[in-house]
């Protein structure tokens, strides 16, 4: 469930829809929260269902079904008991309005279920500047609380930080003025 605070919102991770195809679009978030969420969703990690025999579907001429080996090969790999389909959790963390890039809807909300084409998870990645790697670098950047611009700014002292709403206050007026 999401609080709210006047100080800071949280997340409870208790109430997080963990099953990949059950989870609701991050983007129908209130984008306050969005950044959270992500948060949350990264500290839970992938979805990855402690299965000893995962369910067969008729494919290509032959009884398929997915490969926990695969966990291995693909750190952002989840996979959904509900929809028996498997999901990239970086993509659907950070899945912009560009849906037809990396896969398009496939790893973020519809599902990869073709067993028999394993190549698919490495045409997601795609090379360097792909959505997918892109999405990875995100999630990286996010975890990453040390390096951001709200923490460097909460460790500087009161009178550094005094100063600072000065200046930007000053830059406002001055704005204000120009503009009149």
């Amino acid at each position: 469930m999401l609080s709210h605070s006047s100080q800071k919102q949280s997340i409870d991770l208790n109430t997080l829809e963990v099953d990949p195809a059950k989870g609701t679009s991050i983007l129908n978030h209130d984008p306050n929260l969005r950044d959270e969420i992500r948060r949350a969703y990264l500290k839970l990690g992938p979805c990855r269902p402690n299965i000893t025999e995962y369910p067969q579907s008729y494919i290509a001429k032959a009884m398929r079904r997915f490969n926990s080996d695969w966990y291995k090969a693909y750190d952002w790999l989840e996979y959904s008991e509900s929809a028996d389909a498997t999901y990239c959790l970086p993509c659907y963390l950070f899945k912009g309005n560009n849906i037809h890039q990396g896969g398009g809807e496939v790893f973020s909300t519809t599902g990869f279920n073709n067993w028999h084409k394993k190549s698919k998870f490495d045409e997601h990645v795609g090379g360097p500047n792909s959505v997918h790697n892109q999405a990875k670098r995100k999630c990286d950047d996010l975890m990453q609380q040390r390096q951001s611009v709200r923490a460097a700014f909460d460790k500087q002292s009161d009178q550094i930080k005094l100063e600072y709403w000065t200046r930007l206050n000053a830059s406002i007026d001055v704005i204000r003025l120009l503009l009149n």
